[in-house]
């Protein structure tokens, strides 16, 4: 098992399986399929390129990549048109871009590199709160959580003495319940602070709570029918209650057996290789997760609304060319066995 979990085949099968999927249920989209498919075949062309090249020359300017990852965003708030109540996309006449999903990127090379370096805990928080603060202005809830995800990664690798850690925690709560506070018994305060658009996301959260969203009870119709009955955004975020209503239950199994592979191989490098190599995975192997079982449980109903895509299936290029890219630099690590000091 061991042998065959380190090999990078199962990584490149499971993906085609996924994107072969993606490809099938998409063609009920032809608005959106053929950008889809060129998405596609970049993102896997990046993914047999990327681990061939060293890029350890290149990897040395990601501050480089930071600042311009931040000017995107910066520049985003400014001049991009709003799209169904978020500034998240800058438009480039071909395509779109999402600047968010190129943070991912930028914040995996460069929070990594500094967590290998042991710079102080201060550092990686600061660099993380900048492009959250300006991704929360957009808003994207959902990128923040993956800039999180990676930082916490990072910050797992430290050992933190008792008055940082219980710092962190009793600040971190502190703040989710004098959100809370103001949220429930000073409406218009919670307004004038975080805006409308916070405040109508955390009002998405109550709906879900007490079940009242047509588009959650619309998915599990179809899916306990097995037959497609319309919801938003079912070529995106929701697209697994489309694949378990519209085609045969084995393809739905066959998904879920390729992302178990991906999380099982990413898990077992993340314990066979040197420091660098292994928090790159870590962080991958998270990202991942999160965003599996979050999609999934969020389309049954059983967690809250969020723009959380499903990997490798979902429509989105800015998306799946920055999970791909993430997932390159990994195998990269790996292949030329980087240890950053």
């Amino acid at each position: 098992m061991k042998k065959i979990l380190s090999k990078n085949y199962l990584i490149y099968i499971s993906i085609l399986i996924l994107y072969s999927i993606s490809i099938i249920v998409m063609n009920r989209f032809p608005d959106y399929s053929n950008k889809h498919y060129i998405w596609l075949l970049i993102s896997f062309l990046l993914l047999l390129i990327i681990p061939r090249f060293n890029l350890r020359k290149i990897l040395k300017y990601h501050y480089l990549f930071y600042i311009l990852s931040n000017f995107l965003l910066l520049l985003t708030l400014f001049t991009s048109k709003e799209i169904k109540g978020s500034r998240a996309w800058i438009n480039l006449y071909f395509f779109s871009l999402q600047p968010s999903e190129l943070m991912k990127v930028s914040l995996l090379i460069t929070l990594s590199i500094l967590t290998i370096k042991k710079v102080k805990i201060i550092y990686l928080i600061t660099l993380t709160v900048i492009p959250s603060i300006l991704t929360y202005l957009e808003p994207d809830t959902g990128a923040i959580i993956f800039y999180l995800i990676i930082l916490v990664v990072c910050l797992s690798t430290y050992k933190l003495n008792k008055t940082i850690k219980y710092g962190l925690i009793i600040g971190s709560i502190s703040l989710v319940f004098s959100g809370l506070y103001l949220f429930f018994y000073q409406k218009d305060l919670f307004i004038d602070i975080f805006g409308t658009s916070i405040f109508y996301r955390i009002d998405r959260l109550k709906s879900f709570m007490n079940y009242d969203n047509i588009q959650i009870e619309n998915a599990l119709i179809a899916i306990s029918t097995h037959n497609y009955l319309y919801f938003p955004e079912a070529h995106n975020d929701f697209i697994f209650p489309l694949i378990v209503s519209t085609m045969p239950l084995a393809i739905t199994f066959v998904a879920l057996a390729c992302f178990g592979i991906l999380l099982l191989t990413l898990n077992y490098k993340c314990l066979h290789y040197n420091k660098t190599v292994s928090l790159i995975y870590k962080i991958l192997f998270w990202i991942l997760f999160f965003q599996i079982f979050y999609n999934i449980l969020m389309t049954i109903g059983l967690l809250p609304i969020m723009g959380i895509p499903l990997p490798f299936v979902s429509y989105g290029g800015s998306y799946i060319i920055s999970l791909t890219f993430m997932l390159g630099i990994a195998l990269n690590y790996e292949r030329f066995n980087y240890r950053l000091k």
